[in-house]
This record gives structure tokens, C-alpha cells and sequence, in this order.
């Protein structure tokens, strides 16, 4: 029961940020390297997100 109050408490909370930060737009000079994951274990949870900046392919 505590594990659904969590859940549902953690996806009110995120409503609003989801929301806001869908319509920022994206910063000019930055190549975005999406979803990758860190764990292969299909979890979406186990993703990130790099941002570097563009023409910069020295790391």
C-alpha cells in the first residue's frame, strides 16, 4: 500500500515540471545525446541524457 501512495504522490508532484519543461526550448549550440542507458536492463529509469556543445568532440 505504501509503494501506490508513493508512486501516486511522485507522479502528482512531476505533473507540473513535465509540463514546463516541454515548452523550453532547446539552447542553440548544444547537441543533445537522449535515453541512454547505463544499465541494460530495458528499466526507464536507467536512462540519461547528455548535452554537449556542438563542434566541441574532445571527451
Amino acid at each position: 500500500m505504501t509503494k501506490i501512495i508513493c508512486k501516486l504522490g511522485a507522479a502528482f508532484m512531476r505533473r507540473p515540471d513535465v509540463k514546463r519543461l516541454k515548452t523550453q526550448p532547446k539552447p542553440e549550440g548544444v547537441k543533445a545525446y537522449k535515453d541512454i542507458p547505463y544499465v541494460n536492463d530495458g528499466n526507464r529509469y536507467h536512462q540519461l541524457d547528455v548535452y554537449r556543445p556542438e563542434g566541441n568532440e574532445e571527451l
